[in-house]
C-alpha cells in the first residue's frame, strides 16, 4: 500500500525522501531557483523526524526573501558577487570614479539586467550608489508587532495587531487609524482585544466607520458603556 506523504514530501525511485518547494513566481529570480529542493532522510522514520525543521527552514527563507529591502538584496548580490571589500565601498559610498571596481560593478549591473532581476536592484548596482530606503508607517507597524507581541498567533491581541496591519496594507484602515489600533499611539487606552478585533470586522463589513472606530481606542472609562452600546448596535 502507497504510503501517503505530507505535503512537500516525495518519495524518490531510490527508496529516499525528498522535500520539494515550488519558489513564488515573484522570487524565482531573485532566489535564481524555481525549486528548493531538501533531502530528509532513506527511510519514512527518518524523514518525518526531519521533515518540521527542513520545512521551518525553508518557510523563513522564503519570507525572509519577500521581507528583504531592494537596498539589503542589492547589497548582498554585491558581496556575493566581488567580496566584502568591494560591497564595504558601496556602502560607505566610496566607489571611485573610473576604477576597475566601478567597472566589475557596471558589469555586474549589464549580467543581472540580462537575468531580468529587477530593474530597481540593477539601478542601485550598476552605478555603486545604494538608496535610502524609503520608511512608511506600514514598515514602522510590522517592526513594532514583531517586538511588542505574543509570539504565539494565537494570542487575541497580536491577532487584532497584525489584523489592523493588514486592513492597513489592503487601504480599507486608514494611517490615521491604524496606528492607533495597533497601540502605537501614546493616548491609547488599553481596549480589550476581542472588542478590537469585532470592531475592525466591523470596519471591514462597513457596518461600523472610521470616525466611530476611534472611541474605541482613545477613550475615558467614562464613555467605555456607550462605546461599547455602539458597538452592539453595529453589530
Amino acid at each position: 500500500m502507497p504510503l501517503k506523504l505530507p505535503r512537500y514530501v516525495f518519495h524518490r525511485a531510490n527508496g529516499s525522501f525528498r522535500y520539494k518547494r515550488y519558489v513564488p513566481l515573484q522570487l524565482r529570480t531573485l532566489i535564481g531557483k524555481s525549486t528548493l529542493y531538501r533531502q530528509l532522510g532513506d527511510s519514512y522514520k527518518e524523514a518525518m523526524q526531519n521533515l518540521p525543521l527542513v520545512h521551518a527552514r525553508i518557510e523563513a527563507l522564503i519570507e525572509s526573501e519577500k521581507e528583504k529591502s531592494v537596498r539589503d538584496r542589492s547589497i548582498e548580490i554585491i558581496r556575493g558577487a566581488l567580496g566584502d571589500e568591494v560591497a564595504d565601498m558601496v556602502l560607505a559610498n566610496a566607489v571611485p570614479e573610473y576604477s576597475e571596481i566601478e567597472d566589475a560593478l557596471n558589469e555586474l549591473g549589464k549580467a543581472l539586467h540580462k537575468q531580468k532581476l529587477p530593474s530597481e536592484i540593477v539601478e542601485q548596482i550598476y552605478p555603486g550608489k545604494l538608496r535610502q530606503e524609503v520608511i512608511t508607517l506600514e514598515m514602522v507597524l510590522k517592526d513594532y508587532i514583531a517586538v511588542n507581541t505574543s509570539g504565539d498567533t494565537n494570542d487575541k491581541n497580536t491577532q487584532a495587531s497584525l489584523k489592523a496591519l493588514e486592513m492597513l496594507s489592503r487601504g480599507s484602515l486608514s494611517e490615521k487609524s491604524a496606528p492607533v489600533a495597533i497601540g502605537t499611539r501614546k493616548d491609547a487606552y488599553s481596549v480589550a482585544p476581542d472588542i478590537r478585533l469585532k470592531a475592525l470586522e466591523l470596519v471591514e463589513q462597513d457596518k461600523l466607520s472610521e470616525r466611530e472606530l476611534l472611541p474605541f481606542w482613545v477613550f475615558r472609562q467614562l464613555y467605555r458603556g456607550q462605546c461599547l452600546k455602539q458597538l452592539h448596535r453595529s453589530a
